[in-house]
């Protein structure tokens, strides 16, 4: 969370407020489904990328459309200590 603000007048920022950093990503299929190697390997990339946008923010946001809605799974196995909404 940052915790510098503007000074000044207009535009300045309280800084006993959290700001936390919210990043967004469009994870264009986790590949949850995977038949073969080439898509299991996929799966593993796409979570490592994930994995390391976690540790660059407070809040991530995934876009994934391509997962059915008994998919809970599809991260939850994988981040366990994270709160995960869909």
């Amino acid at each position: 969370m940052t915790s510098r603000g503007v000074q000044g007048g207009i535009g300045r920022c309280d800084t006993y407020i959290p700001h936390p950093c919210i990043t967004s990503h469009n994870i264009a299929s986790l590949s949850q489904h995977a038949h073969d190697n080439k898509g299991a390997a996929r799966r593993q990339r796409k979570l490592g990328h994930v994995d390391r946008l976690l540790g660059d923010c407070d809040i991530l946001c995934l876009q994934e459309t391509n997962l059915g809605k008994h998919d809970h799974a599809a991260v939850t196995v994988q981040f366990k200590n994270h709160a995960i909404f869909h």
